[in-house]
């Protein structure tokens, strides 16, 4: 465990690098093959691997203070796979930055969130282009479990037309709206793009949680389907985040004229109707550029250090916990994943 951090700095090819670096960090790792899954997760160990002490131009090492369970992150580990320290999500404190104009916004001891890979680990490698500033307001634990569900909500949202400047009394549903996506949506629809009324689906607990965040309506999945519990042209935007087979076929008709049906679809599409309705727009919204990622943190950092938008972090696992978090059920928000 690295427990000594110091500020000064090294010059090394152009970059600047953190003096205390340890030679060997902890890590969660998958072993290579087939993948494994819940309950038992035997692929994945923590073991000590070499830190990532100098990074190429371009890069920046970050001493990971915050991470968090992500879905893709559980099916990149479900799925072959050849050895590698696992996570997504991270924030921090810079120790070493690479040379080029794309780090010229980061200096060793920054305190940075970002979405990169080998995330469960006490230091991670991202790009410098990925990278932003950490807001002021948050933790690291709270800032660590947002960069992919803040970002891919915001992104979302835009891409229907948000602000909604064209159509007045707006109202939006989220398919989904405990979990990770969903919650930020909510928030986003309803405090910063100032949707009329916002609805979605929820389940025990998640009811009120959703609520909380900015739901209006929150229909009971396990005793209805959210487009059946809506009247038909009563929705302008629908936010599908969650991707059910046939959710676009029974959101058509709620959707009024002028509306769009936005579905996260990282898997290459498929999941619009066929069926569309005349004047509803139809997207299926894929992965993004690192860029985009980035200039989505720069937006969203004034937002929550202003407290419109608000972390929800239900419960924190360290390394050795992992097992654990990704076993987690009812999961309202997010879950932190924290190095020691």
């Amino acid at each position: 465990m690295w427990s000594v951090f110091a500020l000064c700095t090294l010059a090394v090819c152009g970059s600047a690098v953190s003096s205390a670096l340890p030679p060997l960090m902890q890590a969660v790792v998958a072993s290579p093959g087939l993948g494994c899954q819940s309950p038992d997760w035997t692929c994945l160990s923590v073991q000590n691997v070499s830190t990532p002490v100098a990074p190429v131009e371009g890069r920046v090492v970050i001493r990971v203070r915050g991470s968090s369970v992500d879905p893709y992150v559980k099916d990149q580990v479900e799925m072959p796979h050849s050895k590698s320290v696992i996570g997504g999500d991270t924030s921090g404190v810079v120790v070493a930055v690479g040379g080029g104009t794309e780090c010229s916004h980061l200096s060793v001891g920054a305190a940075v969130w970002v979405q990169t890979t080998g995330a469960y680990a006490e230091f991670a490698e991202a790009t410098c282009q990925a990278t932003g500033l950490k807001p002021g307001s948050l933790s690291f634990i709270d800032a660590g479990t947002l960069p992919c569900v803040a970002v891919t909500s915001l992104q979302c949202l835009l891409a229907t037309g948000a602000p909604w400047s064209n159509i007045t009394n707006v109202t939006v549903a989220v398919t989904s709206g405990q979990g990770g996506t969903g919650f930020m949506a909510l928030q986003l629809a309803k405090h910063v793009f100032n949707a009329t009324r916002v609805v979605t689906a929820a389940a025990g607990d998640g009811i009120q949680f959703a609520k909380s965040q900015g739901a209006d309506m929150v229909v009971d999945y396990h005793t209805s389907e959210l487009f059946a519990a809506l009247p038909d042209n009563s929705v302008d935007i629908v936010f599908d985040n969650f991707g059910a087979p046939g959710t676009a076929d029974r959101a058509m008709a709620k959707i009024r004229a002028g509306g769009v049906y936005l579905v996260m679809d990282t898997g290459g599409g498929g999941k619009i109707s066929k069926h569309p309705k005349m004047g509803v727009k139809q997207i299926s919204f894929g992965l993004m550029d690192p860029s985009d990622r980035a200039k989505g943190l720069d937006i969203l950092k004034p937002l929550f250090e202003a407290g419109t938008l608000q972390p929800h972090t239900q419960s924190n696992f360290t390394l050795n916990q992992v097992k654990e978090a990704f076993n987690t059920k009812h999961v309202y928000g997010k879950l932190a994943v924290i190095p020691y």
